[in-house]
């Protein structure tokens, strides 16, 4: 049996060794907190870089043709090839993986490979920019980074530049091609804009620090809804601003009940088209919002909302002709949550 001093000596070496421990653990949480902090901190001179190239007026006198061309193969700014919609990833890409701050989204719709017979939308076209010149605007960014395509802003949330390559390189990489967990606001590899597609689909992290798309949360608050409603997208051949229509959480599981088939969205069939806004407006957390048709361009932000198979969505549709931001501004104003 230990003596008395023996006892205490082992408890007093146990006391030291918990709070060795503890510290340990503070530092290495300290660490992380650090880690995502420096990559929060470059992910926004990133975005205020590439924004104060973006606002600057463009010089009227370069005419659009005059936009950088961009190497296929060539890296960042070096490259000097002409829009492609997709670009391979780098051979060994990494995916980011789930942790503190970040959750992978869900970046797998699938390609629409035979459309059932029915009416179809007529081909999309950019009645503003028919020869689908690059606009100015994006000329300069461009030269950071060919991979750009188009600039996303809601009023006081987000304001950044969208990508798209492949759906994973820009998981781990932020709009100017470094490495940075944040990763940047991609679109989906499927969509062309070349076809004027009917349906964009932006995917970015729901990062807890409210980065990325981590700011989405906050349409779950009637009032911050009815106070940004409206979403700017910009892309390499037109500018577009849209209205909130719908705020849901969806499955990516297929065959369940709060499942969404993104895949017929990107489609041209309108029963396709019609079905999926039907479901996305019915788990919306609103009603007595604006409406959406399959005639619309559609504009959808992506992400995840924890480690399963759950997918925050907001959908939006671009103003139609004769609507005012005025008149879909009382709309909203009208919206209940459920």
């Amino acid at each position: 049996m230990p003596t008395q001093p023996e006892s205490k000596n082992k408890t007093s070496r146990g006391i030291r060794i918990a709070r060795l421990c503890a510290l340990a653990a503070a530092l290495v949480c300290g660490a992380g907190l650090a880690f995502y902090g420096i990559a929060a901190l470059r992910a926004g001179r990133t975005n205020s870089e590439l924004g104060d190239i973006y606002r600057a007026a463009p010089d009227a006198s370069v005419p659009a043709s005059a936009a950088p061309v961009f190497a296929e193969g060539t890296r960042e700014g070096s490259r000097t090839r002409d829009y492609d919609p997709v670009t391979p990833a780098p051979e060994g890409a990494s995916e980011v993986k789930e942790g503190m701050g970040a959750v992978s989204p869900a970046t797998q719709v699938p390609r629409v490979t035979a459309e059932p017979a029915g009416e179809r939308l007529p081909p999309g076209n950019y009645p503003e920019n028919p020869n689908m010149a690059v606009s100015p605007r994006f000329a300069a960014l461009r030269e950071k980074n060919g991979d750009i395509v188009g600039w996303l802003t809601v009023d006081g949330l987000i304001d950044t530049a969208v990508v798209q390559r492949d759906n994973t390189h820009y998981l781990t990489h932020d709009a100017l091609g470094k490495r940075n967990i944040n990763g940047a606001v991609f679109l989906e590899e499927t969509v062309d804009l070349k076809t004027a597609p009917r349906t964009l689909i932006l995917y970015g992290h729901n990062m807890r620090s409210g980065e990325m798309f981590g700011c989405l949360r906050k349409y779950e608050e009637p009032a911050f809804y009815r106070a940004h409603p409206f979403i700017r997208m910009d892309t390499v051949y037109e500018d577009g601003l849209y209205v909130v229509a719908a705020a849901a959480v969806i499955s990516g599981k297929e065959g369940s009940g709060a499942w969404v088939d993104l895949s017929r969205l990107c489609s041209s069939t309108t029963a396709w088209r019609r079905e999926e806004i039907s479901k996305l407006m019915s788990l919306s957390l609103y009603t007595r919002t604006v409406d959406a048709e399959p005639g619309d361009k559609l504009l959808l932000l992506i992400t995840c909302v924890g480690d399963g198979d759950e997918r925050r969505v907001v959908l939006a549709r671009r103003l139609r002709p004769g609507e005012t931001e005025a008149d879909m501004a009382k709309i909203v104003s009208l919206a209940e949550k459920k």
